[in-house]
């Protein structure tokens, strides 16, 4: 048959992410961590190619960098920090 349209990523945040995970195993303090809702809008930004230039695939991605790679700047991922006065350091990205 034809192609098959199939993107296929890893997605990786680049720091620890709030969840009820990250709070039973006491994942550290809680301004170390940024909100889910930035792997939320990696992966709607992935299911968009149109919204992003086209599909990725075959990639491993960090979170912020991916979205920054789409036109996010520093202040548009502010929004997710769960301490908004305190950037978390990349713990889980090298």
């Amino acid at each position: 048959g034809g192609g098959v349209d199939f993107a296929g990523n890893s997605l990786w945040p680049a720091t620890i992410v709030e969840s009820l995970a990250s709070e039973n195993f006491q994942l550290g303090d809680r301004r170390y961590w940024r909100k889910a809702t930035i792997l939320a809008d990696c992966v709607t930004q992935l299911c968009a190619p149109n919204a992003n230039g086209g599909v990725v695939t075959g990639r491993a991605l960090v979170d912020d960098e991916f979205l920054k790679s789409v036109g996010a700047s520093d202040d548009d991922l502010a929004r997710y920090r769960c301490d908004p006065a305190f950037e978390p350091p990349r713990l889980l990205a090298g």
